[in-house]
């Protein structure tokens, strides 16, 4: 006796595809968008405070294309930034955004914060830590300073196009932390 290799139902099924999977071989690939590979340079501060422009070339050596750079930063004068952003362009690297200490979000010093943000090129000043909070109160204060903060009224803040935000750690120190419910 005779097997077929293919039954009626899997040749059906077959024939019903076709046309799909011909749409999928001829259609054009999506362009996956490249996410440039980065570090946070606290990762390498002691390196960092030892030799900053040493650093970053050493960074660039090993592959990276981006840095965001962590609360130091925002003690630079703007001489010192717009140094550090030439050694940035000539090694070919990037900063997206920087980490930033929750004084700086202040209406003394989020000004300067911004300037030094447009300096290196960062579009995103994140706030690194909003503390340990315990209540409801806590939570509404980091957001009453980071509503502040967005909506500045130094009008470099909004045509210059930088976000302010928040970083969150789910394994900070080495403590998984996460999100946990607070009153509720």
């Amino acid at each position: 006796m005779h097997t077929p290799i293919l039954s009626r139902r899997s040749f059906c099924a077959l024939l019903g595809a076709t046309p799909f999977a011909a749409r999928a071989l001829t259609a054009e690939k999506p362009s996956a968008r490249r996410v440039p590979i980065g570090l946070q340079m606290y990762s390498v501060r002691d390196d960092e405070k030892r030799d900053l422009m040493g650093t970053l070339q050493a960074l660039r050596g090993m592959g990276y294309e981006c840095v965001e750079f962590w609360a130091p930063y925002s003690d630079w004068t703007p001489d010192r930034a717009k140094e550090v952003r030439k050694q940035m362009d000539d090694l070919g690297l990037r900063c997206f955004s920087n980490h930033t200490g929750t004084k700086h979000f202040s209406e003394e010093h989020l000004p300067r914060v911004i300037e030094l943000n447009q300096i290196l090129g960062s579009r995103t000043v994140i706030l690194s830590h909003a503390g340990p909070q315990t209540n409801l109160d806590g939570w509404r204060r980091t957001a009453d300073l980071l509503s502040r903060a967005s909506s500045h009224s130094n009008p470099r803040t909004w045509f210059a196009g930088i976000t302010i935000g928040t970083w969150t750690s789910v394994h900070w120190r080495g403590r998984a932390q996460g999100y946990r419910s607070v009153e509720g």
